[in-house]
């Protein structure tokens, strides 16, 4: 698990110089607010992690952003994903979004409260396994508590 605060994405926990420094599969906090950024994931049949995090002292009034599969140089094509959202391992939501023609939305926010002290993963699977096709999901959230 990566750790609360100032993980490899980002600055400290309060810092005032917080820039953006990168993707990374935890979470950075700016006071009370908390966010991330997976980057773009590359589609696999096998689960394919977006974040994995131990949440802090309080709880996260958190909204995931999480994007379909999107085909680079041909955004024309896509494909079918399914996101999953484990808390300490158990699976708590999962969602599917559809980019290849299906009546699906391609990209879709999942509000959650994650509660204090929780291993917080969220990866997802793909019907393809094709090159240059990816994937990507985000978050931004308040603690509260």
């Amino acid at each position: 698990m990566a750790p609360i605060g100032g993980g490899p994405g980002g600055g400290g926990p309060t810092s005032s110089s917080n820039s953006f420094t990168g993707t990374a599969s935890s979470v950075d906090y700016i006071g009370n607010q908390v966010y991330g950024y997976s980057g773009l994931k590359q589609i696999s049949t096998s689960f394919v992690t977006h974040f994995e995090y131990t949440s802090g002292s309080k709880y996260t009034d958190m909204r995931f952003v999480l994007s379909g599969t999107i085909g680079e140089g041909d955004i024309s094509s896509g494909g079918n994903s399914v996101y999953f959202l484990h808390l300490n391992g158990t699976k708590v939501q999962q969602v599917k979004i559809g980019s290849s023609g299906e009546a699906m939305p391609t990209t879709i926010n999942l509000d959650v409260i994650i509660p204090p002290y929780t291993e917080v993963k969220l990866d997802c699977l793909s019907n393809a396994a094709t090159s240059n096709y990816f994937t990507a999901a985000s978050c931004v959230g308040i603690v509260k508590g």
